[in-house]
């Protein structure tokens, strides 16, 4: 059996809210970065346009470390197959005809939902919903240099980065 009541949320994401709530003092606070991209999120458009807008927004307000990685790349490999289900829909329509001629429903609006939710539930995990974002409260942003390109270079080699904002990597 799983464990019960919602999940508890992150201490970054309570400090962000301006929640008085007792922290976990024992939760582990690894260095923010942004995560290098996965091979195969690079070579789906979608997913690397998105990698790159979302991860540099979630750094930008502290939610975004090395071992979120897996997060981030599990909404954005549902992010694309959403856009490209709602292309797919768009193009042949919400009713179609199997190859017996029967109607029927376009499975491109299942894999749209099935992915939608998928999306929405990543979204909820980094506090990026519409209701969380009206009591997120940003105390100190990170100290960046804007130019996203900049964070790119330094992917390869996160310890660049960190110097570069004055923090150590532990490893």
């Amino acid at each position: 059996m799983g464990a019960r009541g919602p999940a508890p949320t992150p201490t970054a994401l309570k400090r962000a809210m301006g929640r008085r709530l007792k922290a976990n003092t024992g939760e582990p606070m690894p260095d923010l970065c942004i995560p290098p991209m996965p091979d195969h999120i690079k070579e789906d458009a979608i997913a690397a346009k998105e990698w790159e807008n979302i991860s540099v927004q979630l750094y930008r307000i502290g939610l975004l470390t090395r071992i979120d990685s897996a997060q981030l790349e599990v909404y954005c490999a549902f992010y694309s197959q959403m856009l490209n289900a709602s292309r797919k829909i768009r193009e042949f329509g919400m009713i179609v005809r199997d190859n017996k001629g029967r109607i029927g429903t376009n499975p491109a609006v299942r894999i749209m939902q099935q992915s939608a939710r998928e999306v929405q539930k990543c979204l909820a995990k980094f506090g990026m919903n519409p209701a969380d974002r009206t009591r997120i409260k940003i105390e100190a942003l990170p100290q960046i240099n804007d130019d996203v390109d900049d964070f790119y270079d330094h992917i390869d080699n996160p310890q660049s980065m960190n110097a570069k904002n004055g923090t150590e990597e532990n490893q």
